[in-house]
């Protein structure tokens, strides 16, 4: 079970950057529109904000420094989450690949968060050995 998750942590540097470039491509199929320009640029702001402070949370030296920048993590997945929904309510776009990219959004959310679960879990066991 431990493995699993240690591998789930190095995984999670392939997959944000993975989403990235999905949400990179997704955007230039946006229509040209100021609404699409304006939820455009923040879910590309928030895609690379997840990726680049998930990174930066993995390099961490402590477990304060990684919890800290998890919380930031979290947060722009979430927002991810919350343009996509927005996208899907405005029907500007193929209402089936933004569904995929919520799904996708939403995994990586999860893992992030079962990540900072259990490296919380970690922390707690060695301060009470």
């Amino acid at each position: 079970m431990k493995y699993e998750k240690i591998v789930l942590i190095e995984d999670l540097v392939d997959r944000t950057a993975s989403f990235e470039k999905t949400v990179d491509t997704f955007i230039l199929k946006m229509p040209d529109t100021r609404e699409s320009r304006i939820i455009g640029n923040q879910l590309k702001h928030s895609a690379n904000a997840t990726h680049i402070n998930y990174v930066a949370a993995k390099e961490s030296n402590t477990d304060e420094i990684f919890s800290s920048k998890m919380v930031v993590v979290i947060e722009e997945a979430d927002q991810n989450l919350f343009w996509l929904e927005l996208l899907l309510e405005t029907d500007m776009i193929n209402n089936e690949e933004i569904k995929n990219l919520i799904d996708v959004c939403g995994d990586l959310y999860d893992d992030l968060e079962k990540v900072t679960l259990f490296l919380k879990e970690i922390h707690n066991t060695s301060l009470n050995l």
